[in-house]
């Protein structure tokens, strides 16, 4: 596995964790911006995919994916709704570094070109562990925003920007957006955190979308509205495409 990509979702871990680990019941309670979970709901969810992830990378990937499936078509979406049910949050912060520690072990063994499954679709080891830091960020900004601690960004953006770019595709696809265009038509410039310059596509696309990679990534993912952010879309691939931004499925 690429180390580089692998340190980095180690510390983006590290720094939820150091977030977490001091709270008291009733701050693991603390109601986030996902509508029902608290934040002991975000580590248990965290520590679930983590450990749906070591499945994948260990070969049991599309049995798993199949429960979940099943469970959803059935109505049994209590992992969704409660994901940490009554789980003290300090279990479920225990739970989710066994799951950590199980998927790190899992990650240092296998191929980054290896192809695993992940919801309906296969994607590359090196993939799934950027995908493993979008969501770690991500449900990170939602603790964050509930204990009232304005967070850090830092150049490790540069993976959830790069998956967000990657998505568009399927986003639109989500959506029912069909376009003529192809990703190769398309690039973001973003100004990184410590004031550099990211470009994703080729930078003669006829498409370009700019701003900040922090508000790219936060769009991205959902958690900042589009209408909040300066991002700017030049074209009509880069409009359909900055309206329809998810880096997640």
């Amino acid at each position: 596995m690429d180390s580089s990509v692998l340190d980095d979702l180690i510390a983006e871990q590290q720094v939820l964790d150091d977030l977490v680990a001091g709270l008291d019941e009733a701050q693991w309670a603390t109601p986030t911006p996902a509508a029902g979970w608290r934040v002991r709901d975000q580590i248990a969810h965290l520590a679930m995919f983590d450990e749906v992830a070591t499945t994948s990378l260990t070969g049991g990937g599309e049995a798993r994916f199949a429960k979940i499936i099943a469970a959803v078509a059935s109505g049994d979406t209590a992992f969704i709704d409660s994901p940490a049910g009554n789980t003290p949050g300090h279990e479920a912060l225990a739970s989710w570094r066994q799951a950590r520690h199980d998927q790190l072990a899992a990650f240092r063994r296998i191929d980054d070109a290896a192809r695993v499954p992940w919801g309906p679709n296969l994607m590359s080891a090196v993939s799934l562990c950027t995908a493993r830091l979008m969501e770690t960020w991500a449900h990170g900004l939602d603790c964050f925003t509930a204990l009232g601690v304005e967070p850090v960004d830092t150049d490790r953006l540069r993976h959830v920007c790069h998956i967000t770019y990657r998505a568009i595709p399927h986003a639109l696809m989500e959506c029912g957006v069909s376009r003529p265009e192809t990703i190769d038509d398309l690039v973001v410039e973003v100004t990184s955190p410590a004031g550099a310059v990211w470009r994703f596509g080729r930078p003669d696309a006829p498409n370009r979308i700019d701003g900040t990679a922090a508000e790219f990534a936060r769009v991205g993912v959902r958690r900042m509205p589009l209408a909040d952010s300066a991002l700017r879309a030049h074209g009509p691939f880069a409009d359909a495409a900055l309206q329809n931004l998810k880096a997640y499925l």
